[in-house]
């Protein structure tokens, strides 16, 4: 458990850095005199232009030979962004057991020189085409930044949750939006992995706008709900009632064209 928390608190401490000012000299692109990928991976692997050694080898999946090759060649491809040459090199190399290391390869590569916890508040330049193309991305997934958090701190009834989601909201370099955060918490949900505290409940029920029928499927009770409500001020349960009257109506007002039409 301790190195689940170690391992949590430096993701925490990635995502809120107080540090607005942190840049990442490997992470706009195009950009004039900072590294590409394939510059990085040079400068911090161990292998020269050709693929050859330069001392020792740092990362492990470029022992092989023919893995360094591709690396090399889909690396420069990246870093132009240009999906007709990674088109070109996946029918080359596609078939090979060694092109889907290099893929999960730069995969990681492309999650630090294009790190999109460097700059959350500046939107960074990233050659998406490619990457796209080839199946990686720059950034971690929900299950990275979420997971352990629903499996471990929800329990606790703190705010944590929240605090990711917020700020995954907020990160101008990752693309995750409402829907796509409220279809994992419902997985997590599904496969047992959580039961959601009243600060996550109420913070969905209340900046998120979430309704009853969405609260429901994730595992939220009526002694929940109203448990929330209760604790609401005046203003804010004339919200909650605007919004369910106004879902009403619109309701009713689906139901009278069907039965026009």
């Amino acid at each position: 458990m301790e190195k689940v928390l170690d391992k949590y608190s430096t993701l925490f401490d990635e995502i809120f850095s107080q540090n607005e000012n942190t840049s990442n000299p490997y992470m706009d692109f195009p950009c004039k005199n900072q590294l590409s990928l394939t510059s990085y991976i040079l400068n911090t692997s161990g292998i020269n232009n050709y693929g050859g050694f330069l001392g020792v080898i740092t990362d492990e999946e470029l022992s092989d030979k023919t893995v360094r090759k591709i690396v090399l060649e889909l690396s420069r491809a990246i870093d132009k962004d240009s999906v007709e040459e990674i088109k070109f090199l996946k029918a080359e190399y596609g078939n090979k057991k060694e092109f889907a290391i290099a893929k999960r390869f730069l995969d990681k590569k492309c999650k630090k020189v294009w790190d999109v916890f460097a700059s959350k508040n500046k939107k960074i330049n990233v050659p998406k085409n490619a990457m796209k193309s080839l199946g990686i991305t720059n950034q971690p997934s929900l299950e990275f930044l979420l997971g352990d958090s629903l499996k471990f701190f929800e329990k606790d009834n703190g705010s944590t949750t929240v605090d990711i989601i917020m700020s995954i909201l907020n990160n101008k370099n990752l693309s995750y939006d409402f829907e796509d955060i409220h279809k994992f918490l419902k997985n997590s949900y599904q496969k047992g992995q959580c039961k959601y505290n009243l600060i996550t409940v109420s913070y969905l029920a209340q900046q998120l706008d979430y309704n009853r029928h969405e609260l429901e499927r994730l595992g939220v009770d009526d002694k929940t709900l109203k448990h929330i409500f209760n604790s609401l001020t005046l203003e804010e349960k004339a919200k909650v009632v605007w919004k369910k009257f106004k879902s009403l109506v619109q309701s009713g007002n689906t139901e009278v064209k069907k039965a026009r039409n």
